[in-house]
């Protein structure tokens, strides 16, 4: 499907991001995690904009929207925060998950849906062996993490169950993944404020890919701290929106119930 007949739209900014638009309809907020920016996270996603009106969110430090030296949760949920001025469904990846509940917390009535694939929300699990010793492995590690870019990535895939993931772009695209990757906000000092999500009744759905016990448990927890539905697609690895034959229709059912129409 080329732009034109999905409806894309220039990118353009709010508050200093920038936002990359397909299509029209009701509004989804597409929320990245590391590594890869929007576009790339979300491709497969394209085709259902001949639906929905699908709000690629640049969180900091990728694409043109501001920079930063390095991830950070509480930005992106201050950034989300502000893109929710008029209500949307929220969909996030990795990473970017926990900027999305933390922002879901605090506009619970400006978000429709939740959907949050492969969550790294680990705080939320450390009650699971599995989890606590996930984490207790990365936070080492990291202290200690080789120089090399390669080696970084290599290891902290290895460490959270992922594939390496193929950057394309060579030296350079690793060395930039590598230090924005290095000086984030580590996900497991993340606190989040679940019960005002479920007391809010957002309509919330977790996927986790089967591929690591510690990411199904802590995908787990989130549905249970939610209220919301934990649903496996195995076979996908971490990014499961790749497997678009599958999650496409996944979404496209979850966002419909939350408008109350027949899925």
């Amino acid at each position: 499907m080329n732009g034109e007949a999905a409806g894309t739209h220039p990118a353009r900014r709010a508050n200093t991001l920038e936002i990359i638009t397909w299509g029209s309809g009701d509004r989804v907020l597409l929320v990245h995690g590391s590594l890869f920016d929007g576009p790339t996270t979300w491709a497969q996603q394209r085709p259902l904009s001949e639906r929905w009106c699908l709000n690629v969110v640049q969180r900091r430090g990728f694409g043109s929207s501001r920079p930063a030296d390095g991830e950070d949760f509480e930005h992106d949920a201050d950034d989300l925060c502000a893109l929710l001025a008029d209500p949307a469904h929220v969909v996030a990846h990795s990473y970017g998950t926990i900027g999305a509940l933390l922002a879901a917390a605090r506009r619970p009535r400006a978000v429709r849906s939740l959907t949050l694939i492969e969550p790294t929300v680990v705080s939320a699990g450390m009650d699971d062996p599995e989890v606590a010793d996930a984490v207790a492995r990365i936070a080492d590690w990291w202290l200690g993490a080789p120089q090399d870019p390669a080696e970084f990535l290599a290891g902290y895939s290895a460490l959270l169950g992922v594939r390496v993931p193929d950057l394309g772009d060579g030296r350079r695209g690793l060395r930039h993944a590598a230090r924005f990757l290095r000086s984030c906000r580590p996900p497991w000092t993340a606190e989040v404020p679940f019960e005002r999500v479920a007391e809010a009744r957002i309509p919330a759905l977790v996927l986790s890919g089967g591929h690591s016990p510690a990411l199904d448990a802590v995908a787990a927890t989130v549905a249970w701290k939610t209220g919301g539905k934990h649903t496996v697609i195995p076979g996908a690895g971490h990014a499961i929106q790749r497997a678009a034959d599958v999650f496409n229709p996944e979404l496209e059912r979850h966002l419909l119930r939350a408008q109350g129409e027949p899925a």
